[in-house]
This record gives structure tokens, sequence and C-alpha cells, in this order.
């Protein structure tokens, strides 16, 4: 298993480590279990390493101790912007080796994407997708267009671009579609929750070019709004803030506390940026499972009838005040804190089994370049990895996981260990 080591003092760490008496952290999560330090081996950086072999050694931040509690909660603040700093590291550059250029140009040609599913173009929108996941998987920094024009996915146009790219460090078609009149309107009356592409252009056909045109025009009843797009539009604004950490962390314990009060055996994990550390967040992403649910043993409505009672124990309690939607496996709505000052917060909950709920803890938490990292190894060793599950492509045959690491350890590479020590450290100290 995967270890923790002492933050400091090396000779003091190695001379109680031959004592066997150091105590040590086991990688499996808030419950962490002393074991025998002998078996741990330590590298320059303070880290910890799997037993019985090495791995890369990876800058990263110090870590606490069981013992002594003072110094433990004396280095709590350090060790959060520590791992912050870390996380930043990760989720800027896309990727732990040298893929800082291809993720700019993907980014642009994914702003590209974007904009043009706004204007309706789904072909150009499509083009634009595939060229930016395409140069996000790609291992090797670009160059030149030229280059690019060698991986799937990238034409002359895309690699003509490219080179723009790589020339002035920025898209002058975007900087065009940016400031275009129809875009913005488009823009703005997407931000809507329910409110998607089609529906947007059409209010701008109709002229209506703003929430402040959009609010006038239902209170006129000029325009049909269903339920969900009215409560989009009522908090829209607020939903548009993001989400400080600390205000993350008192979602995260009253989401603990309503499960405690309902259903103590049911398992729930606050994912997203928040279980990545991240400074803020958009939403609050939740995934919640239970023992006795699994694929196995499930019937077409165990999921539902999880996700029902756990949800209308949030609102009984007051934190959910409405729904956007509700089905077996997925819950879309809005909650709030209580207090004058509160803002209304997007909230998804997502149900799975039991023998699905790591995969969905990897998945739902990212971050992206993660994602893509490990998808794109489970497809060299003939695997398929998705938020349901990891399997072999051509027999079918499930891969088991008890907890988040043990994916890590079937798809282990240099590369993905090294991406593992930084994201197992962020999510160490969490519930």
């Amino acid at each position: 298993s995967l270890q923790q080591l002492p933050p400091n003092a090396a000779e003091a760490a190695a001379a109680r480590a031959a004592a066997g008496s150091a105590p040590v952290l086991t990688s499996r999560g808030p419950e962490a279990s002393e074991v025998p330090a002998a078996r741990s081996k330590r590298t320059l950086s303070g880290y910890f390493v799997r037993s019985g072999e090495e791995t890369s050694q990876a800058k990263a931040p110090r870590h606490e101790v069981l013992h002594p509690p003072a110094r433990e909660m004396a280095a709590g603040q350090q060790r959060h912007a520590a791992v912050a700093r870390a996380a930043d590291k990760e989720d800027a550059s896309a990727s732990v080796d040298s893929k800082t250029g291809n993720e700019r140009i993907a980014s642009i040609f994914e702003e590209m994407s974007v904009i043009q599913k706004l204007r309706r173009d789904r072909f150009r929108s499509q083009a634009y997708a595939k060229a930016a996941q395409a140069l996000r998987a790609h291992q090797e920094p670009i160059a030149s267009g030229a280059q690019a024009k060698g991986i799937p996915g990238i034409g002359s146009g895309m690699a003509g671009r490219i080179d723009v790219i790589l020339a002035t460090g920025e898209l002058s078609e975007l900087d065009e579609l940016k400031r275009d009149s129809d875009v913005i309107a488009l823009r703005e009356l997407r931000s809507v929750h329910g409110i998607g592409a089609v529906r947007a252009a059409e209010l701008v056909e109709r002229g209506i070019r703003s929430l402040l045109h959009l609010r006038e025009a239902v209170a006129k009843n000029q325009v049909h709004l269903d339920a969900a797009q009215v409560v989009g539009l009522r908090h829209c604004e607020e939903f548009a803030k993001r989400i400080p950490y600390a205000e993350m962390k008192e979602h995260h314990h009253m989401l603990e506390a309503c499960r405690l009060r309902s259903n103590p055996k049911l398992l729930l994990t606050v994912c997203g940026s928040y279980r990545r550390e991240r400074p803020d967040c958009g939403d609050i992403d939740v995934l919640i499972s239970h023992p006795d649910y699994t694929t196995a043993k499930r019937d077409a409505n165990a999921g539902g009838k999880l996700l029902h009672a756990f949800v209308e124990a949030l609102k009984h309690g007051g934190y959910v005040t409405a729904d956007l939607a509700f089905g077996n496996t997925k819950f879309m709505g809005v909650c709030r804190l209580s207090g004058d000052e509160r803002l209304h917060r997007r909230l998804d909950i997502r149900c799975l089994p039991n023998d699905q709920y790591h995969f969905g803890m990897l998945y739902f938490t990212g971050s992206a370049a993660l994602g893509v990292k490990m998808r794109l190894k489970a497809i060299e060793l003939g695997l398929t990895l998705s938020e349901y599950g990891l399997e072999n492509r051509k027999t079918g045959e499930k891969v088991k996981a008890s907890c988040e690491q043990d994916i890590f350890r079937c798809l282990a590479t240099a590369k993905v260990c090294r991406l593992f020590q930084v994201v197992h450290v962020r999510r160490r100290y969490l519930f």
C-alpha cells in the first residue's frame, strides 16, 4: 500500500523507522491507521512511495503526521497552501509533463467551439472541439502547424490557426467573435440555467438580447419559460458567483450532518474542484451510494429511492430550496446555507452503485487533464475507463476497485504515479 512519511527531521525519522516505532499513515483515507514504519521508503522530498519499490520523486508539499497534534494543527494552513499550489500547477499545465503550449492552443479552440455552438454552427463547433481534444491528448509539445497536421483531428485549417497562435499568442477570429453583438447576447442569455443554444438564438431573433429584456418579457407574458428556467433566471447572478473554499466546507458539513441524521450508512463525497482543494468552485458536486446498492443486486428503483430520500431530507432541513431536474440517478437543484447574506448555489447529486462509486469519485473530481491522461493509459492497456468502471475492451471483464488508489495502481506508470502523488495528497485530508 502507499504510505505517507513524516515531513520534518529526516535523521530522526530514519532513526525511528530503524527502531520500527515511527507512526506513518496509510493511504486509505481519513480513517488513517498506523503501520510499521520500517516498511516504508523515503524519498529526498519527504514523499511517500510504494512499499518495496521506487517511484519517481515529485516535488511536493510536506505533510502532517499523527503525532504530536500540536505540530499537526500548526502545519495545517501551510499544508493546505502548499497542496493548493501543487493543484494550481497541475490544473494550469494540464499535465505533469510538457503540454503547456498544447493546452493553451486547446483552450482557444475550445472557446471557439463554444462560440460556434452559440451561433448554432454545429459542424464548426464539433471540429474545434475535436481539435482541442486531440491536442490535449498529444504527448509531445506542438511547435508548428505542420507538425500538428500529423495528429488525427487536425486538418489544414486548424494547422494554419495553430501557426497563428504560436506566432502571436492569440487568434484574431476569436477576438472578433467575442466582440460580435449577437455572440455577446447569446452568451448572456445562455448563462440562465436551462436555456440552451437553440432557445437563446430564438430569443435573440425576437429582439431579446439581455437578462433585463428577458425578465421584462417574462413579466409581460411575452415569453414562456419552464419551471427550471424560471428558477435559473431568478438566481442567475448568484449562480455566476464563485463559491469560496471556506463556504464549500460549510456546505460539506451540512451535507454530512444530513447524511448522519437520515441514513448513516450512506456514502457521500463532495467532488469537483472542492475535492481538488481549489480556492473556489462553480457549483457543488456530490456523489452518493450505499453498501447494499450494487450492480449485481440492484433493482430498477434502488438508486432512485436512495437519491429521493436524501434530497427530501435536505429539503426538510431547508437546505435545498428548488428543483431543476430530478431523475433516478441524478438531482440538479438549488441550495442555500442559513443566513440572510447567503447566496443560492447550484447543487448536483449523483447516485451510483457501490461497485462504481470509486470510479465515479475519480471521474467527477477531475481534473480534466488527469482524466484524459488516465483514459489514454487505459486504452494503451486494452481497457476502457469511465465513471462507471474499468473493463477489458475485448472480454468485457470488469476491474474491481475498493478505493480510488486501486484505479491508479491498475494503470500505474511513472507519469500516472506522479499525477497520483499530487492527486492523492490533495484528497487525503477531506471527509
